[in-house]
């Protein structure tokens, strides 16, 4: 499930505090991406890690000068938190995200990529030694 407005920012601050950075935001911005976000999306979470990244992507200064790094940031938690993996290096991402904020890629390409680039993680059982 995408976060809500409150978490996506509560997230920020704590990004921002930890890597020692002003959470500079625009927070009506962050609030429409959200939104179409979820439209992208349509409560089919497997296609959320797209969704989130791409409408993010379209707002480039959503996050003040930090924004390429945190929606990376947030799109690369945003698939772990549903168990997802991406198979590449963020400066990937960030090669991708450029593309995004060029138009140089549609919603359809970006789709595919994400669906060829997301791996499930494999759950450990628990306790350890347990099957």
């Amino acid at each position: 499930m995408l976060p809500d407005l409150a978490r996506l920012l509560a997230g920020y601050e704590l990004f921002a505090e930890r890597n020692r950075f002003a959470p500079e935001r625009n927070e009506a911005a962050l609030g429409a991406a959200l939104e179409e976000a979820s439209s992208i999306a349509q409560e089919n979470e497997a296609d959320e890690p797209a969704a989130l990244f791409y409408a993010l992507s379209c707002r480039p200064r959503a996050f003040g000068k930090e924004h390429g790094r945190v929606t990376v940031h947030f799109t690369v938690e945003h698939a772990r938190g549903l168990g997802l993996a991406l198979t590449v290096d963020v400066a990937v991402l960030e090669l991708l995200r450029a593309r995004v904020v060029r138009r140089a890629i549609d919603l359809t390409e970006l789709r595919a990529w994400f669906s060829a680039h997301l791996v499930s993680i494999p759950r450990k059982p628990w306790p350890p030694g347990d099957t």
